[in-house]
């Protein structure tokens, strides 16, 4: 049998050889704005409001439900996932996250964000509860999209980690056992140890690969909603560091 040559899988491109993972669409252009922001701006807003712990505890809660309802070709937690349900996995992940403390905790992470962003993809967790501008805050919106716009920021990095902590806690991404992501918790000292500060750095390489595969996220309308949206609620104040 011949042997397979070395480097035979790569694509020459002019003087330069492409590996097979970067060749085609399986990785594609991605933008921290864009494609980042609108994705996570859920989860720094549970999380601010509930606090890392509880916030991370209760989304972990909805996604398991949410893995055990869908079809799961779309696993991880990223905001867009769960555009992919039908309306009676909607009907059904409903009713059953009703039974559980989580449902309240996680309808008053998401208040403002039911409020001003209507059509978001788990407006149907709030089924016929109704919000009356009393009971929510602009300010509490810009101030979350405010801190998450530089993705090295420590709101930003403690949503990255929470789509990671759930994929390995539902056993969607499996890291080795000399992997840095399995202290994935000591991000909570971000940026002030050296060691929160390498794992945020292996947490954004592992987030890239997530957001980046085109075969494990879906692509809906909701990124452009958001910022449709966002400007039309005040022009935000964004942090354009990269």
């Amino acid at each position: 049998m011949a042997k397979k040559k070395i480097l035979s899988d790569h694509k020459q491109k002019g003087k330069k050889l492409i590996p097979i993972m970067m060749q085609g669409n399986f990785l594609s252009e991605i933008n921290w704005l864009d494609d980042f922001v609108p994705e996570l701006f859920w989860i720094a807003c549970v999380q601010k409001k509930l606090g890392y712990k509880t916030a991370n505890e209760v989304l972990l809660e909805l996604h398991e439900l949410y893995l055990e309802i869908s079809d799961s070709k779309y696993p991880h937690n990223i905001f867009s996932s769960y555009s992919s349900l039908k309306g009676h996995q909607k009907s059904k992940l409903l009713d059953r996250f009703k039974s559980s403390k989580s449902y309240d905790k996680l309808l008053m992470g998401i208040k403002d964000l039911q409020y001003f962003y209507p059509g978001h993809p788990l407006e149907f967790l709030y089924s016929n509860l109704e919000l009356s501008k009393e009971d929510v805050d602009l300010e509490f919106i810009k101030s979350v999209l405010g801190d998450i716009s530089f993705r090295r920021s420590k709101e930003a990095m403690y949503a990255q980690a929470l789509v990671l902590y759930v994929a390995m806690a539902t056993g969607k991404l499996i890291v080795t056992k000399e992997s840095s992501l399995l202290g994935i918790n000591e991000i909570k000292e971000y940026p002030d140890t050296e060691k929160s500060r390498q794992i945020a750095s292996s947490i954004r390489a592992s987030f890239n690969g997530i957001l980046g595969n085109k075969d494990l996220t879906i692509r809906c309308d909701w990124a452009n909603n958001f910022w449709v949206r966002s400007f039309e609620l005040e022009r935000p104040h964004i942090n354009l560091q990269k």
